[in-house]
C-alpha cells in the first residue's frame, strides 16, 4: 500500500498519514466488482494539524483482468478539507490450476464446481487409463483441462463432451481407445488445441450436434483401424478446422453429413488418407480454403447427395 498522486489545492493543510490497507488475494475469475466489494469503503486519514477524517473512497483500476493470474493495482480516491488524494492497494489473482494425476482425482475436482466456477485443470505426465467424461452432471462456467507437458498425458480410453459448454483440451496424447478418441455430443463452444490423436479404433473425433467446435493445431493421424472410420466425422455441427495434420486415416481425412457447416482453413494438411480427403453430404455445407489436400487413396474431394 503507498499514498501517492496528491494535488494539494489548500496550503494550510497537507495530508500527513492515512490509515494502512493491506493487499489481498482472490481467486481466479473473481470479477472487478467483487473484488471493490472487499476493499473499505472509508478509511482515516491524519492532517498536517493533527486532525483526523474519515473519508469515503471510491475504487478504480483500469488494468484488472479477472481471466488473468497477476498483481493489479486499484486506487482508492478521495478529498479532504479540498485535497484531492488516492490510496492504492495490490490485488493478486491467484493461479486458476488445479492439479490431478488420474481420473477419480479429476472426477473429484469437477463434482465440487459451481456453475459460477473457470478452472484450469492440469493431468500431470502419465498414462490415464480410465475414460474421461464431461457432462451436464457438471456446472461451471469454463473449463481447461490441459497437459503438465507437451503431449506427456496420454488418454488410452477416450475423451467424452455431452450436453456441456465452454471446454478446452490442450496439449494431450490421446491414442489407443478402442472406439472414438474424442466425442463432442449435444456441446458448444468447445476448442481442441495442440492434441495428437492417433491411432484410435473408430473416429479420431467424432462431433453430433453441437456449435462453435474449433479444432486447431492437432494431429489427427492412423485413426479407423478396426473399419476404416474417418479422420473427424461431424453431424449436424458447425465447426472449424485450422492449421491440422489429418493424415493416414483408414477412411476418409474429413467427413460432414447431416447438415453440418464446416469452416476448413489455414493450411491444414489433409493427405494420405484411406479414403476420400473430405467428404461432403446430406445437405452439409463447407467453406475450404489454403489447405493441402494431397495422396488421399480414392479423391481429394467429394461432394454428394
Amino acid at each position: 500500500m503507498s499514498a501517492c498522486d496528491s494535488n494539494n489545492t489548500s496550503t494550510e493543510l497537507s495530508i500527513e498519514d492515512v490509515e494502512n490497507i493491506e493487499s489481498r488475494s482472490v481467486d481466479y475469475g473473481t470479477s472487478k466488482q467483487e473484488v471493490k466489494d472487499t476493499l473499505p469503503e472509508e478509511i482515516e486519514v491524519t492532517l498536517s494539524n493533527g486532525d483526523t477524517r474519515n473519508v469515503q473512497l471510491v475504487w478504480e483500476t483500469d488494468e484488472y483482468n479477472r481471466k488473468e493470474p497477476g498483481k493489479y493495482t486499484f486506487a482508492g480516491n478521495f478529498t479532504v478539507e479540498e485535497i484531492s488524494e488516492n490510496i492504492k492497494v495490490k490485488v493478486t489473482v491467484k493461479d486458476s490450476d488445479e492439479t490431478v494425476s488420474n481420473v477419480n482425482e479429476l472426477e473429484n475436482v469437477l463434482k465440487d464446481l459451481s456453475s459460477e466456477d473457470e478452472i484450469v485443470v492440469k493431468l500431470k505426465n502419465g498414462e490415464y487409463k480410465d475414460h474421461i467424461k464431461i457432462s451436464d452432471q457438471h456446472s461451471f462456467s469454463e473449463l481447461t483441462l490441459i497437459a503438465e507437458e507437451k503431449q506427456k498425458a496420454k488418454i488410452t480410453n477416450g475423451i467424452e463432451i455431452y450436453n456441456s459448454d465452454n471446454v478446452k483440451l490442450i496439449d494431450f496424447l490421446i491414442e489407443g481407445n478402442g472406439v472414438n478418441g474424442i466425442n463432442v455430443d449435444s456441446s458448444k463452444n468447445i476448442t481442441i488445441t495442440n492434441n495428437i490423436i492417433k491411432d484410435n479404433g473408430y473416429f479420431g473425433i467424432l462431433i453430433k450436434n453441437s456449435k462453435s467446435v474449433v479444432i486447431e493445431n492437432s494431429e489427427v493421424k492412423n485413426n479407423g483401424l478396426e473399419k476404416g472410420y474417418p479422420g473427424i466425422k461431424t453431424h449436424n455441427s458447425k465447426v472449424k478446422m485450422l492449421n491440422n495434420k489429418i493424415t493416414k486415416n483408414k477412411g476418409d481425412g474429413i467427413t460432414l453429413v447431416e447438415e453440418s457447416n464446416a469452416e476448413i482453413l489455414n493450411r491444414n494438411d489433409i493427405s494420405n488418407n484411406g479414403n476420400v480427403g473430405i467428404a461432403i453430404s446430406q445437405n452439409s455445407k463447407a467453406t475450404i480454403k489454403n489447405n493441402k489436400i494431397l495422396n488421399n487413396e480414392k479423391r481429394g474431394l467429394t461432394i454428394y447427395g
